[in-house]
């Protein structure tokens, strides 16, 4: 997306796979084998950027924190940063995590991310809307287990 190229899932698969033999088990969830949170999100970023991109003098930055609303509306408008936010689907139970990308802000319905989730929109050309107050009970929900709900990519 920063890069103008043309990388698919499959190249990010293809180049963990290649990890696996290198001890690439971290990118793995901890607690069960799935999903990936913030800070592994940065650890993939930057282990694999250079095998996905080809050799760049400059390459992405990332860093998981976390991220005020008045943060999300000035990241929206930064063409040079993609902004992932990971979420308890079931805040107050047990963690059952979800990633979405950041992609618009409306005042009136709040902020749009890509969503490749069961509850993504059926139209494939459709954001996923989430209010303030919905954004803000999912990031002050106690049984989250990562410190920082977002990942900033930026290109340098």
């Amino acid at each position: 997306m920063l890069y103008g190229k043309n990388t698919t899932g499959m190249d990010v698969v293809n180049a963990y796979q290649d990890s696996l033999e290198g001890g690439g088990f971290y990118y793995l969830n901890p607690v069960d084998g799935s999903g990936v949170l913030p800070y592994q999100q940065v650890s993939i970023i930057k282990d694999f950027s250079s095998k996905i991109l080809g050799q760049r003098s400059e390459l992405p930055k990332a860093e998981d924190k976390m991220m005020s609303i008045g943060d999300l509306k000035q990241a929206i408008s930064n063409p040079n940063q993609v902004v992932l936010f990971t979420f308890n689907t079931k805040p107050g139970k047990w963690i059952s995590g979800h990633t979405v990308v950041l992609a618009a802000y409306d005042p009136q319905k709040g902020f749009g991310f890509l969503n490749s989730g069961a509850e993504r929109p059926t139209d494939p050309n459709s954001l996923t809307w989430f209010s303030i107050s919905k954004i803000q009970g999912f990031l002050s929900d106690p049984i989250g287990l990562w410190d920082n709900n977002f990942t900033v990519i930026t290109r340098p």
